[in-house]
């Protein structure tokens, strides 16, 4: 999956960003916030890997978590949008909420 770079070279940390996340270039906090660093996916569909709609390719961190609950979505072909860019558009913002202690797992 084709994404603009984000995020300074040497960054490490964990595998979602937040919206004030230190590791994010000026340019990559604006790429990240306007959801331009999508663009460079339209080149996976029209290769035939990606399509418009369908489920977000996850990190292999989080599915080897629950090994079995990702089978349906790992049989449909990745999509650019689908239904958790709706439900979580502002995902960056959730994961700051205090009650979650930016626990994307829980």
């Amino acid at each position: 999956m084709l994404k603009f770079r984000k995020m300074h070279r040497d960054a490490a940390g964990p595998p979602l960003t937040s919206r004030n996340d230190d590791r994010l270039t000026r340019i990559g906090s604006f790429l990240s916030r306007t959801k331009l660093d999508e663009l460079p996916q339209l080149w996976n569909v029209v290769r035939g890997e990606m399509s418009l709609v369908g489920p977000r390719p996850e990190d292999p961190q989080f599915v080897a978590l629950y090994p079995t609950g990702f089978d349906a979505v790992l049989e449909a072909r990745p999509g650019i949008t689908g239904l958790s860019q709706l439900a979580f558009a502002k995902e960056d913002w959730i994961l700051e909420r205090p009650e979650l202690d930016g626990s994307y797992v829980d």
